[in-house]
């Protein structure tokens, strides 16, 4: 592949690697970056997989290493060049450097989610307020909040908080972080909220809390594995496992939207629910 066909595949992302003093220097338009001693402590801020990359790092072992790394993950590295093959680009064609803050990321929130934002529009009032429980790595809460939502978001390993707080901080994101034990009393705030979302997390002990802390005319966001993914893979304990139709008879006080069974690439079913309170 040449440079020039390489730096402007517009449907292979570019992941820069490099040092951040060095990349905000100059850069490709449109490149993500990620420095390479925190690609293992950012993953949440990675693409889905199977996704395939460019990837731009500071030295031709350094390209080698980052693939090796990339590929164990799961992804597809298209092509690697040197921070000098980039540097002899940009000299060429000025029009495609960035200086400064990365304008792109690689991330994005779960569909469901996305889905959500876009075809049920609320009244846009500076206080709608969303929660989200389980939040792992910060996807969904930062997505919402770039959208308007003041978010809360609730997750009990603060390992995994620590990442989702960096995401929200390098977006310049403000969210309201909740480190505790749903299951336990006091966790989740005391509080309704417009939107309630618990993706890729069961918890049915938490199903009447919700009912009753979503505002009328609020929505539920779900999404949990469906009946069926035992036979494929994880989960395989029926504690996290939605049955059929369960969430819709579960929250018959709300107008169901959305009440479907999707497969991920991998075959496990995932079942998806989005319904407004009455």
């Amino acid at each position: 592949m040449s440079l020039a066909t390489f730096f402007k595949e517009a449907d292979i992302a570019v992941l820069d690697v490099r040092l951040w003093v060095d990349f905000k220097k100059q850069h490709l338009v449109l490149s993500a970056h990620i420095e390479q001693a925190d690609l293992e402590a950012r993953q949440n801020e990675m693409p889905a997989r199977p996704s395939s990359l460019n990837l731009v790092a500071d030295s031709l072992q350094a390209c080698e290493l980052t693939t090796d790394w990339l590929v164990e993950k799961g992804y597809q590295v298209s092509e690697a060049k040197t921070a000098k093959q980039l540097e002899d680009y940009l000299q060429q064609n000025v029009d495609q450097i960035e200086i400064g803050l990365a304008k792109t990321h690689l991330w994005q929130p779960s569909e469901l989610v996305a889905s959500f934002e876009k075809n049920f529009k609320l009244n846009k009032s500076p206080n709608l307020k969303a929660l989200d429980i389980g939040c792992g790595g910060g996807r969904d809460t930062v997505f919402l909040s770039k959208q308007g939502w003041q978010v809360t978001a609730v997750e009990q390993k603060n390992k995994v908080l620590i990442k989702a707080k960096q995401l929200a901080s390098s977006h310049g994101q403000t969210v309201n972080w909740i480190c505790c034990n749903v299951n336990h009393p006091n966790c989740l705030p005391d509080q309704q909220f417009d939107l309630i979302l618990v993706i890729r997390y069961l918890n049915r002990d938490l199903f009447e809390w919700i009912k009753s802390h979503t505002t009328p005319g609020g929505f539920v966001v779900f999404q949990a594995f469906s009946e069926g993914v035992q036979a494929i893979g994880s989960p395989k304990n029926s504690q996290y496992i939605i049955q059929p139709k369960e969430f819709h008879k579960t929250f018959t006080d709300f107008k169901v939207f959305i009440d479907r069974i999707e497969k991920l690439s991998d075959g496990r079913p995932l079942a998806s629910f989005i319904a407004q309170k009455k």
